[in-house]
């Protein structure tokens, strides 16, 4: 599993059978979103592989179907439900409720939340880890993506 892990694409034109795309040296493949640091397993074996060209244990380079896109939403979305059920009940190592309820009402009270300004140029919709947050650009993606003349990867280095 990669350290960090992507979604990039490249197009179908420029991709090469057998070719390593390891080293991004060619400039051809174009990053999509970084989804994190140490992605469940769980996650990455959900995943609709189409080739696999993982190199060794700690990189990854997998052409995906987009259907794998509603896989990671749906699992990102039970991350969070765990998360708020964990802080409902008390179980939660993270944070406690008060916490979660006050650190929420002071990013939404920030003004700078509504400049939408900001947005403009921008392709990604959210600068968040949080993954109800990530679930919209996902879904941007999904909707955006051109399957016809690109293919979808997740890479882990």
């Amino acid at each position: 599993m990669g350290y960090r892990n992507y979604l990039s694409k490249i197009n179908k034109s420029d991709y090469v059978e057998g070719k390593s795309y390891f080293d991004y040296e060619d400039d051809i493949i174009t990053e999509l979103y970084e989804l994190g640091k140490d992605v469940d397993r769980e996650l990455v074996e959900d995943l609709i592989v189409i080739s696999d060209f993982d190199n060794d244990e700690e990189t990854e380079f997998k052409i995906i179907d987009i259907e794998s896109i509603p896989k990671i939403v749906s699992y990102y979305a039970k991350k969070h439900l765990n998360f708020l059920n964990s802080l409902k009940d008390g179980t939660s190592e993270r944070s406690n409720p008060k916490k979660y309820i006050d650190d929420q009402v002071r990013r939404w009270s920030e003004p700078r939340i509504f400049i939408y300004d900001d947005f403009k140029g921008r392709e990604k919709l959210v600068s968040s880890w949080e993954y109800q947050y990530e679930i919209f650009d996902l879904i941007r993606i999904y909707k955006k993506f051109d399957s016809e003349n690109n293919l979808l990867i997740w890479t882990g280095h």
